[in-house]
């Protein structure tokens, strides 16, 4: 988790509503990389900024879920969304086929409240979990650690 995920936590905790996160993991890595930290290690993290639910299935339980179908039965029947908080590049739905404005166009919908927080940048970059993997395979760990806030 990192400073771009932190900020989308802290504004979430803005809303007066019991905060929930919704995340996953994957053995393998999403994509096939390692994780960068475990489950367990990302909960204790969520402790820490006052998550009080999480809710956290195998990424290859997802994976293939429409975007609409996301929405709907995760966010609002699973989780029972009133407010969704997210950055301003979240994409979701199999092959990430949505992004803001079809989460956008699904709230308005189902009368949920939205909320976009802008891109986290260090040094013109954005921080990405792809940017810390380029920073720590190339031995700059110290750089990769302000991104994680560290």
């Amino acid at each position: 988790m990192h400073i771009g995920h932190k900020a989308v936590i802290e504004k979430a905790s803005s809303c007066s509503l019991a905060l929930s996160v919704f995340t996953f993991f994957s053995k393998d890595g999403k994509r096939g990389e390692k994780p960068l930290i475990s489950p367990e290690e990302k909960l204790k993290l969520f402790e820490t900024l006052s998550v009080k639910y999480c809710f956290m299935p195998d990424f290859s339980v997802i994976k293939n879920i429409s975007g609409k179908d996301f929405f709907e039965k995760i966010l609002v029947n699973k989780m029972s969304a009133k407010t969704v908080v997210c950055g301003e590049d979240f994409r979701f739905g199999v092959n990430a086929e949505c992004g803001v404005n079809e989460l956008g166009e699904f709230c308005k919908e189902f009368s949920v409240n939205l909320i976009v927080v802008p891109l986290v940048k260090l040094n013109g970059v954005k921080v990405s979990t792809t940017e810390i993997r380029k920073l720590i395979d190339n031995g700059e760990t110290e750089k990769a650690n302000s991104y994680l806030g560290i």
